[in-house]
């Protein structure tokens, strides 16, 4: 399995994503990564990750409400 690089979630990268709501973003990367077997992680990995994304660039998600 190839998987992006921790640079690779620092910045401008992000961009791609303002404007998702957190479930929305959570759906993408589950529904589309990774790229070769999407979907192939429990739910908790895909979670794990976007937690990692968020530390990485010091933000954190708005509450609903």
């Amino acid at each position: 399995m190839n998987c992006h690089q921790p640079q690779e979630f620092i910045g401008t990268y992000l961009n791609v994503w303002n404007g998702q709501t957190l479930d929305g973003l959570f759906e993408m990367v589950r529904t589309s990564m990774p790229e070769e077997n999407p979907g192939s992680l429990r739910r908790q990995d895909y979670a794990d990750v976007l937690a990692f994304i968020f530390k990485k660039n010091a933000c954190r998600p708005e509450p609903r409400n």
